[in-house]
């Protein structure tokens, strides 16, 4: 029989994988490949959307409520990030892994670099 914890665990490993981020950017890698690579990193589920028309983006660009929407763009549930790096930190967060900034000032600027 599985434990209490173990039970819990598993069911909030199921939540998290049931509930899939999108990482929208042009038919490229471009800059929403090191996003990907980083969401695959952390096990952190997502659906890869993206643009090859143009005007499919301006529409969905004018529904999106982000102050500054632009691609690459990421959706969880109704939150919505832009901006390569703050997608980058905002995946570190989610999944609990602050660890990979660094552990000092200098470490987390370079950090950044990296992205």
């Amino acid at each position: 029989t599985q434990s209490t914890w173990g039970k819990l665990f598993e069911s909030s490993r199921k939540m998290a994988e049931s509930a899939a981020v999108t990482i929208a950017y042009w038919g490229v890698q471009g800059r929403a490949e090191p996003l990907r690579q980083l969401a695959e990193y952390l096990h952190i589920p997502y659906v890869n959307k993206k643009y090859t028309d143009p005007q499919a983006w301006l529409a969905d660009k004018a529904t999106l409520n982000a102050p500054f929407p632009n691609l690459p763009y990421l959706l969880d549930g109704d939150k919505v990030v832009t901006e390569t790096q703050a997608i980058a930190l905002y995946l570190v967060y989610k999944a609990n892994r602050e660890d990979l900034l660094g552990k000092t000032p200098e470490d987390r600027v370079l950090s950044l670099i990296h992205i």
